[in-house]
């Protein structure tokens, strides 16, 4: 998987690099065909994961393997992020799409105005800086185990991860999310925001929808 990664990466690198559209467009469709690759290989590293064995002979530490897999996961957001911005240059269409995100970024003022005078964000903020804190000794150890339960774990595909209401668990922060989660995704999807986040004063990121 890493050594696939390490692939991927050079190649999206030549994208960036090439200075003809021919060479862009072979770079592209070279990458596009090892990211169906990794995705498979990922799969395998997440099912050795979940099961506990597998025939991969590479040993690990279970942090390692959670480091590597969460890593690996953001590949396939990456990956699409740099098509889709490949594409509005090719097209043309990039000023267009600057003109509608500030015409955007105007309206999402008014809605975070809104948003943020709502009494549920606070009690919502306070619930999961609760569970966030009693989930692990440390922020570290919270952050890594999180993204590896609602990203590495979770069924639903990149793009998709906010579909999942809960993880499993008897953790406190797993009942909060199971309670505020629908609630925030559904705003999301109504004021069509990019992510909505929640931080505490440390700076750590307790709560995202997306969960990119």
């Amino acid at each position: 998987v890493i050594s696939k990664f390490a692939t991927m990466k050079a190649s999206l690198h030549e994208v960036l690099a090439s200075n003809t559209t021919a060479s862009e467009h072979a770079a592209i469709r070279a990458a596009y065909q090892l990211g169906n690759t990794l995705s498979d290989n990922m799969a395998t590293a997440s099912n050795f994961y979940a099961t506990g064995s597998g025939t991969c002979i590479l040993k690990r530490s279970a942090t390692a393997w959670e480091v590597s897999l969460d890593e690996m996961s953001r590949l396939p957001y990456l990956f699409n992020k740099v098509q889709s911005e490949f594409a509005l240059i090719e097209a043309g269409l990039s000023e267009t799409w600057l003109k509608h995100a500030a015409a955007d970024l105007t309206n999402h003022k008014g809605f975070i105005q809104t948003e943020a005078s709502d009494p549920r964000l606070v009690d919502a903020f306070l619930a999961f800086k609760q569970g966030w804190d009693s989930f692990r000794p440390t922020n570290a150890e919270r952050l890594l185990s999180l993204q590896v339960a609602y990203i590495t774990l979770n069924e639903h595909p990149a793009g998709s991860k906010d579909q999942l209401d809960y993880a499993p668990g008897s953790e406190l922060y797993h009942r909060v999310h199971k309670q505020h989660h629908p609630t925030y995704r559904s705003i999301l999807y109504e004021r069509n925001y990019y992510d909505i986040f929640m931080l505490d004063l440390e700076g750590n990121l307790i709560y995202s929808v997306y969960k990119e």
